[in-house]
């Protein structure tokens, strides 16, 4: 999974199984944030079909974007993260690294 998706929806995305088995997986962001969900939205359509939609969050009353995307992939991907955040990062860590020196 690409370095800024992980970080955005491990900071503010949720996952979810649906009773009908389906792997649901979202992040919503203020509208006033609508240039970083359609980033996401970029990033996301590589897992697949992307839906976005705006709604009214009546608690906060303020509009909200979510992008939505049904994916087992991203899900259990997302999801060993969220168990093991601190792995990820090392692991990121040292595949930036490897990169860095690829051409030496």
């Amino acid at each position: 999974m690409d370095a800024y998706l992980a970080g955005f929806l491990l900071g503010d995305g949720c996952l979810h199984r649906l009773s009908n088995g389906a792997y649901a997986v979202w992040v919503d962001q203020s509208a006033k944030n609508s240039e970083y969900i359609e980033t996401i939205i970029g990033y996301m359509k590589s897992y697949g079909r992307v839906y976005r939609y705006e709604y009214v969050d009546r608690h906060h009353n303020v509009r909200k974007i979510r992008a939505l995307v049904y994916s087992k992939i991203l899900f259990q991907e997302l999801d060993k993260i969220k168990k093991d955040p601190l792995n990820y990062m090392k692991n990121l860590v040292i595949r930036i690294s490897s990169n860095s020196f690829q051409g030496f």
